[in-house]
């Protein structure tokens, strides 16, 4: 595409495509009709993920005569750049990588079999109001140091560049402590955060000034040209590690590099706060004191599992899947508000089980539609449960609004409940990420298995069925899940459900719907 400076769009070549390479020298004639300084857009595609969206364009000036044709323009873009945020000359705002959108809920076939059809009553599971304890955490009075450093924000790549003046008071990260500073940094224990116990030494020190920063609401942190790779890692730390920063929308921070665009300088958080100190303080307490509020019920612990369980359900139950709400991103859209996007439910979650001393983590990727990768965005929990890594999804457990597949009765639907990596990643794509993940291979946290309905490889899957029938009508349980060791075994039931159902062994009289959640090896059985 080109056009004269100062004018509309003039002209628009056929876009070229490469592949194959790790750089394309593109050369193009061009030729004007009219004198001027011409400007020409370049886009690409990063050739190391060609699904993802195309780059920023780059511009060529062009300065040329009438009719003459001008020299050949050369671009050799860098397909396999992953720097989140610009390296021009000029402040530009850096995207986030928290995810913003809305999870592609798998809509699970309901196929109803029945024999005879019996009526049962409906039982509904009314969410519990919790009373709010007095708050315990009192609001500190911090006094956030001047800055001087104020950065123009613009629209447009013609921004103000940095001052050159600093903040006299600020410090650099070799010059302060290895841990933040303020108390909310212990409203939990530090060996639950995973992604800032794996920073090194330099790492945490920018970690804790940017943490500090924010907790006081501070407009802009300056790095004093700290390394991109160390930033980038912070960042990734500060975003994904920290759901008790409930006062901050992280997906609205300016992030600014150097002329290079390898060192990285400082970030503006102005705009990004949604509340002041005094009220974050209160807000974060009264979650906090929601969250200890259920020590005192009966069932919590002394286990992991049992605790994780009744915070999931408690999520789940009281909370409905909204990404159009103001705030639906942060901890507290779920326990004040009842709603939440997936990062809501995540960093909920996250908060409620590190309170609890449960080393815990978020992660993020795009999801599949069958078999698709779509371009959603989504993130989920990794949780150390009784000693077993698991992986659990809170948002795709909670059922649409409407649904009856949550009655309380019997045992909860919950496909994505402590599941391993190749059950959930059969689902979805995990981001680029500058940490490693444990891995997480055991069922033994998971519901069904709890419940003694984990069918192996090799079981007698028509008998395990109807003894999980049985049962459930001799205890008046009218809905119940089993999970398969392999989806050979899951499929097998999936295509033979009618000679079971016909089988003499089955329980005469019983109309049920089954739901299925093949990337799982999931069924749910409802009885009508």
């Amino acid at each position: 595409m080109m056009c004269l400076e100062g004018q509309e769009l003039m002209l628009s070549s056929i876009p070229q495509f490469y592949s194959g390479s790790q750089s394309i020298e593109i050369t193009a004639k061009i030729s004007v009709s009219l004198p001027g300084r011409y400007e020409a857009a370049v886009f690409y595609y990063p050739l190391s993920n060609p699904e993802i969206l195309i780059t920023d364009r780059t511009l060529l000036v062009i300065n040329a005569q009438a009719g003459d044709p001008t020299p050949n323009p050369i671009v050799t873009p860098d397909p396999d750049s992953l720097f989140s945020i610009p390296s021009t000359p000029k402040p530009a705002p850096t995207p986030s990588p928290t995810p913003t959108l809305k999870p592609t809920k798998k809509p699970t076939p309901k196929s109803t079999l029945k024999p005879t059809k019996t009526t049962t009553p409906k039982s509904t599971l009314k969410p519990k109001k919790t009373t709010t304890p007095k708050s315990t955490l009192k609001p500190t009075k911090t006094t956030t140091p001047k800055s001087t450093l104020k950065p123009k924000k613009t629209t447009t790549p013609k921004s103000t560049p940095k001052p050159t003046k600093t903040p006299a008071a600020k410090p650099t990260p070799g010059s302060i402590a290895l841990r933040p500073t303020s108390d909310v940094f212990d409203v939990y224990p530090v060996n639950t955060r995973y992604y800032y116990n794996l920073l090194n030494d330099e790492e945490k020190a920018l970690f804790s000034m940017i943490y500090d920063e924010v907790v006081n609401c501070a407009g802009v942190v300056d790095f004093k040209d700290c390394s991109f790779a160390v930033y980038e890692r912070v960042m990734e730390a500060i975003l994904k590690d920290c759901p008790e920063l409930i006062h901050v929308d992280l997906s609205n921070v300016n992030g600014y590099t150097n002329l290079e665009g390898t060192v990285a300088q400082y970030l503006d958080f102005k705009g990004a706060y949604r509340m002041d100190k005094q009220e974050y303080r209160r807000q974060l307490n009264q979650i906090l004191d929601m969250i200890d509020s259920f020590k005192s019920k009966p069932g919590f612990g002394p286990s992991d599992f049992s605790k994780q369980l009744m915070y999931y359900d408690h999520l789940i139950q009281n909370s409905y899947y909204d990404k159009e709400k103001t705030f639906c991103a942060n901890a507290d859209s779920v326990w004040l508000h009842g709603y939440a996007k997936c990062t809501g439910y995540s960093h909920a979650l996250t908060l409620a089980l590190r309170r609890n001393g449960i080393e815990c983590f978020s992660i993020t990727g795009n999801t599949y539609d069958n078999g698709i990768k779509a371009p959603t965005g989504h993130m989920w929990t990794v949780a150390k449960i009784d000693g077993t890594w698991v992986q659990c999804d809170a948002t795709w457990d909670d059922p649409d609004e409407d649904s009856l597949l949550y009655q309380g009765d019997g045992d909860h639907y919950l496909p994505y409940f402590n599941i391993t990596d190749q059950m959930m990643l059969s689902a979805r794509k995990l981001d680029e990420t500058h940490f490693t993940y444990p891995t997480c291979t055991s069922m033994q946290q998971n519901y069904s298995y709890k419940k003694g309905r984990y069918i192996r490889s090799g079981d007698n899957i028509e008998t395990a069925i109807i003894k999980g029938f049985k049962d459930a009508l001799a205890s008046g349980v009218r809905h119940f899940g089993f999970v398969f060791e392999d989806f050979s075994s899951f499929n097998w039931l999936l295509l033979n459900m009618d000679s079971i159902c016909s089988s003499s062994n089955f329980p005469n009289g019983v109309s049920f719907t089954y739901y299925n959640v093949p990337e799982t090896h999931y069924f749910y059985f409802q009885i009508d």
